[in-house]
């Protein structure tokens, strides 16, 4: 009688830590990946989670794994959307850094990445990776956000690529400088910048070379980003860095 207790107890034990573990890989941050077409963050905690479909609305529930199932159970959020209860079935990578969800409102699949800070959110929602230079001048912190028109300069699969918000390329650059001003108005206008982030393996060459191409637009402030700090993990990073004289 005694062996059959403990031998319950060892399974009960088992199947709990077990079950630990597999909670262990969701804990943390988590962000639909560019090819996505919705934005929806997901933060996992040990007995709760909260995901957020749209800036500034959220939905929290308790939940749990069973059987290769996030069994989840409603606290807060719009029920008419959202059953009280339901499960979804998921899927991690080899690395388990990629997890896969899918709804069983309409077996659609979300794919989602994790993510540490702000700033790799930011390379998750451009689909880049771009490790910033360095700069041994005094940063000062770029505090016109809603003025700013970003560019990015990175390599991805072993080409350069240069690339907005909105275009996959600058050579439409022009066009999207004056639409951009178009919604500023005659003080605001004198803000605006281009917001560089580059990555540190591109010359210096072919950044003067596109530099020079930005002097020849409307906007004639550019600021280069080095370095950053994180307000939320899943808002834009503080930015810092310098203009050009």
């Amino acid at each position: 009688m005694k062996k059959l207790v403990l031998l319950i107890i060892v399974l009960i034990t088992s199947q709990s830590c077990k079950k630990s573990k597999e909670k262990s890989d969701f804990i943390g941050n988590w962000t639909s990946t560019s090819e996505m077409d919705i934005d929806m963050d997901i933060m996992f905690f040990k007995d709760s989670m909260i995901f957020i479909p749209y800036r500034d609305f959220s939905y929290a529930c308790k939940w749990n794994i069973n059987n290769s199932k996030i069994e989840q159970t409603l606290i807060r959020g719009d029920r008419t959307i959202l059953k009280p209860k339901h499960s979804n079935p998921y899927k991690f990578n080899s690395t388990k850094d990629t997890l896969s969800i899918i709804s069983e409102l309409n077996n659609l699949s979300l794919k989602l990445v994790r993510v540490a800070n702000a700033y790799e959110y930011l390379e998750h929602k451009i689909d880049m990776k771009i490790n910033l230079k360095s700069s041994q001048k005094k940063l000062t912190l770029f505090e016109e956000n809603n003025y700013g028109l970003n560019i990015y300069i990175g390599i991805k699969n072993n080409k350069i690529i240069a690339k907005t918000d909105s275009s996959e390329n600058l050579n439409g650059l022009g066009g999207e400088t004056l639409l951009f001003l178009s919604n500023l108005n005659e003080k605001e206008e004198k803000l605006a910048s281009y917001v560089l982030f580059i990555d540190k393996n591109i010359t210096d060459h072919k950044i003067d070379s596109i530099k020079s191409k930005l002097h020849t637009y409307i906007i004639n402030k550019v600021f280069t980003v080095y370095d950053y700090k994180e307000e939320q993990w899943n808002k834009p990073p503080i930015l810092l860095g310098s203009y050009d004289n």
